[in-house]
């Protein structure tokens, strides 16, 4: 799945490319390959796993502790933090972040922060049809 984002508020720009797959554990291994409008170039991999019927917990190299969400129906609501590095500084970002599947190739996502930034993305799935997490 590629995605492609734009701030409301600020740039830059960056492009993700997203690939998923399900490990020996049941498990959603979730690559995610930044390209950014200013040259850098970025990844994170994310490890998903359903804790209930609607409870999701993940974890990646720059959260800190684990994601927690809640997904009902088509839509997600994830809860974490991100040591992101930004031109050799670490800054420390809390995220409240909605995703609804509008269709099969239609994804919108509304990333918010406690800074009051708000990212607004419209994300085109594509790629084989997407599989539940066991």
């Amino acid at each position: 799945m590629k995605k492609t984002h734009q701030s409301l508020i600020s740039s830059p720009i960056f492009v993700v490319d997203i690939t998923g797959t399900i490990n020996d554990k049941g498990q959603l291994v979730m690559e995610e390959h930044f390209n950014w409008s200013d040259g850098e170039i970025s990844s994170r991999t994310w490890t998903l796993e359903l804790q209930g019927p609607h409870h999701i917990t993940g974890t990646a190299g720059d959260v800190i502790g684990k994601a927690e969400g809640e997904v009902y129906g088509n839509v997600l609501n994830w809860r974490y933090q991100v040591n992101l590095e930004v031109k050799k500084r670490t800054w420390k970002i809390s995220f409240d972040d909605w995703m609804y599947k509008v269709s099969d190739t239609l994804l919108l996502e509304n990333a918010d922060t406690p800074s009051g930034q708000t990212l607004l993305q419209l994300n085109q799935l594509q790629g084989p049809a997407h599989e539940e997490i066991p």
